[in-house]
């Protein structure tokens, strides 16, 4: 089981289409023993069969037990992290969805407007400043998981954090900036 799982838009398997950002965060948090895994898309079938793909795409992440799941955005991909998290929050309102990658940084305002499953979106280089940011979930989780559900932030406005700010207050959606 993980307490992260970051999602990645590889469908070939190979480590030179891996982001080298995921690789890079997952070991920084792997090296503060904190249970993470990275799952490629290729991991979820094959994508020409839509819905088969996304189901088995939260069969596998849900099977992990996560508490944060991390996706990967990028362009050509966008719609299938979106989905993704759609029926991941249907299924678990409890789990924390963050964005990053290009995408994320292109639409931050647009996706936490427009997708009220993202929790979070990360824009820039987060190899600073993502152990503050797990460790700031993993301090929050226990107790304010059950207090106050990512879902019951649906409707609140977003603001911009730095990383020196740690997480957004419980009633804000947040786009957080490195």
């Amino acid at each position: 089981m993980a307490d992260v799982v970051f999602v990645t838009p590889n469908f070939g398997g190979w480590v030179k289409d891996e982001p080298v950002g995921t690789l890079l965060l997952a070991t920084i948090v792997r090296n503060a023993n904190i249970p993470v895994e990275v799952l490629q898309f290729r991991h979820f079938g094959d994508a020409d069969h839509f819905d088969c793909f996304i189901s088995s795409a939260v069969d596998k992440i849900l099977a992990k037990n996560p508490r944060i799941v991390s996706f990967y955005t990028r362009c050509d991909t966008y719609h299938i992290s979106i989905k993704i998290a759609q029926c991941l929050k249907q299924l678990r309102k409890d789990i924390y969805i963050v964005y990053g990658g290009p995408q994320a940084d292109l639409s931050a305002e647009d996706t936490l407007r427009e997708i009220p499953q993202v929790d979070y979106v990360c824009c820039g280089e987060g190899e600073n400043t993502i152990i503050y940011k797990i460790l700031c979930f993993r301090r929050l989780l226990p107790s304010f998981a059950t207090q106050n559900p990512p879902s019951s932030r649906r409707k609140a406005k977003y603001e911009y954090f730095s990383a020196g700010e740690g997480l957004a207050p419980p009633e804000k959606r947040a786009c957080l900036v490195s």
